[in-house]
């Protein structure tokens, strides 16, 4: 495309088209493009979000340990400040979905309570951010951690608050 820009929003596009179709393969690499482009590029919030695509994708693909790697690279880049550029940017949230990611990657792992403490910073940052895109993402899939922790309670409270923001917006 000649213009970076034009061509890490393109990547992104595709790499989340082939995560959600389930086409994990050309997602990983889409996401190891997306992680060379930023690295390149030197951006903080690119890195972070390259390295939570790849992260989820190779997550998703079985790969935990090297998920964990990446997964832990976005979170590392994490910046309070930077934060809410980035909702504006992209709409996503790489802090939020990263946080959110490894939380679900924590408890395949076998740790539970790491995969809570993920879950609550997930929803803290995105209430923080007052962006519903990012706080219904964090609301629905932190009620998939709870389910997973046989929390039915809590799950509902989070999905319910989850549908109460869908249907506002």
């Amino acid at each position: 495309l000649g213009d970076t820009e034009q061509l890490y929003a393109a990547l992104m596009g595709l790499h989340t088209f082939y995560q959600v179709r389930g086409s994990l393969r050309m997602a990983v690499s889409l996401g190891e493009k997306l992680v060379a482009i930023a690295e390149e590029r030197d951006e903080r919030l690119w890195r972070a979000q390259s390295h939570r695509c790849l992260g989820w994708s190779l997550f998703c693909n079985g790969q935990l340990a090297s998920g964990a790697e990446h997964l832990s690279i976005a979170l590392a880049l994490f910046d309070r400040l930077q934060s809410q550029a980035h909702v504006r940017t992209l709409g996503a949230h790489p802090w939020v979905v990263g946080f959110v990611n490894a939380a679900l990657l924590e408890w395949f792992a076998g740790h539970p309570e790491t995969a809570i403490e993920r879950s609550r910073e997930a929803l803290e940052l995105a209430r923080e951010l007052q962006s519903p895109l990012p706080l219904a993402y964090a609301l629905c899939m932190s009620a998939k951690v709870h389910c997973l922790r046989h929390e039915p309670e809590i799950a509902l409270a989070l999905a319910s608050e989850g549908v109460e923001l869908a249907v506002k917006h």
